[in-house]
C-alpha cells in the first residue's frame, strides 16, 4: 500500500471549466479534493476532504484492485430557479481513484463526518509458506 498509485479523473466539464482561469497552474488546480494516507500499522487510513457534501452525495467502490471516491454535488431546486446575481458554487462530479496493493478489500470501512471522509483499509496479512508433497510422475 506504501506504493499506492493515484489516479485523478479528468472530464470534459473541468477541462471547459479551466478556460477562464488564470494562465499559470496552481497545485490546488489539479487535485479535486485533497487526502491523506497514514500506516496506522495493521491497516492503512485514507482521509479525504469532502467539505458541503452529504454523505448520500459520496459513493466508494472497489473494482478490480481500484478503489474509486466519487463526490457529486446536483443542482437542487433552490439554486436552479432564476434571479441569481452571483452563483460561485460548482455543481458537479469529483472523482479520485487508487489501486489497492495488499488490502483486504471486502474489510474496508467508511466514515463520514463534519466534511471530512475516513477509510479504513485492514492490509492483508502475508500467506503462511505451506509444505507440500510433490508426486513425481
Amino acid at each position: 500500500m506504501y506504493n499506492m498509485i493515484t489516479r485523478r479523473m479528468n472530464d470534459f466539464d473541468r477541462l471547459w471549466n479551466t478556460f477562464d482561469a488564470p494562465f499559470y497552474a496552481t497545485e490546488d488546480s489539479t487535485i479535486p479534493f485533497r487526502v491523506d494516507l497514514q500506516d496506522t500499522g495493521d491497516s492503512f487510513t485514507l482521509t479525504a476532504e469532502l467539505p458541503d457534501f452529504n454523505k448520500e452525495d459520496i459513493h466508494l467502490s472497489v473494482d478490480a484492485g481500484v478503489l474509486t471516491i466519487k463526490a457529486q454535488h446536483s443542482a437542487d431546486q433552490q439554486r436552479t430557479n432564476g434571479g441569481w446575481v452571483l452563483q460561485e458554487r460548482h455543481t458537479g462530479s469529483y472523482s479520485r481513484s487508487f489501486t489497492l496493493n495488499d488490502i483486504q478489500e471486502n474489510a474496508i470501512t467508511a466514515a463520514y463526518k463534519n466534511g471530512i471522509l475516513t477509510l479504513t483499509l485492514p492490509k492483508a496479512r502475508p500467506a503462511a509458506p505451506q509444505r507440500r508433497e510433490i508426486n513425481i510422475f
